[in-house]
C-alpha cells in the first residue's frame, strides 16, 4: 500500500508536469513534444504499477492472509550449513521439504527454487567474526 501511495504522489506530479507543457501543437519546440511524451509514458507506468499492485494486494488479502494459507509445506530435514565445501569452496545450504501438492501453481512453478522475499539486505546476515 506504500508503494501505490507513492505512485499517487508520482501520478499527481506527471499530471501537473503535463498541464504545465500545455496540449501539442503544430511547430512546438521539439524538446517540449519530448518532454510531454515522456511525462505522458511515466504517467502511463505509474498507473499500470498502480492496478498491478492494488490486484496483487486483493489477491495476498483473499488467498494469503491466514497462517494455514501461507504453509507450503514442512522441512522434513536441513542440516547444518557447509562453509567452503566442495572443489569450488561453495557454501551447502540446503533443505528437504515436503510440499502441499494444492498450494503450488504448478503452470508456474520453476522448480529447485524458492523464492522468500528481497526484504532483507546483506546487513540483516551479520558474518560471524570467525569467517572473516
Amino acid at each position: 500500500m506504500a508503494k501505490i501511495g507513492r505512485e499517487l504522489i508520482l501520478v499527481d506530479s506527471y499530471d501537473r508536469e503535463i498541464k504545465a507543457l500545455g496540449p501539442a501543437a503544430e511547430g512546438e519546440d521539439p524538446d517540449v513534444t519530448a518532454s510531454r511524451e515522456d511525462f505522458e509514458d511515466k504517467l502511463a507506468r505509474a498507473n499500470k504499477t498502480i492496478k498491478d499492485i492494488d490486484a496483487f494486494h486483493g489477491h495476498i488479502n483473499k488467498h494469503w492472509t491466514m497462517v494455514d494459507q501461507r504453509k507450503l509445506g514442512y522441512v522434513l530435514y536441513a542440516p547444518p550449513i557447509s562453509v567452503s565445501t566442495g572443489e569450488k569452496m561453495y557454501t551447502e545450504d540446503w533443505a528437504l521439504v515436503d510440499v502441499h501438492l494444492d498450494k503450488i501453481n504448478w503452470n508456474n512453478f520453476k522448480g529447485n527454487v524458492v523464492h522468500l522475499g528481497t526484504l532483507l539486505s546483506y546487513s540483516d546476515y551479520p558474518i560471524p567474526t570467525s569467517l572473516l
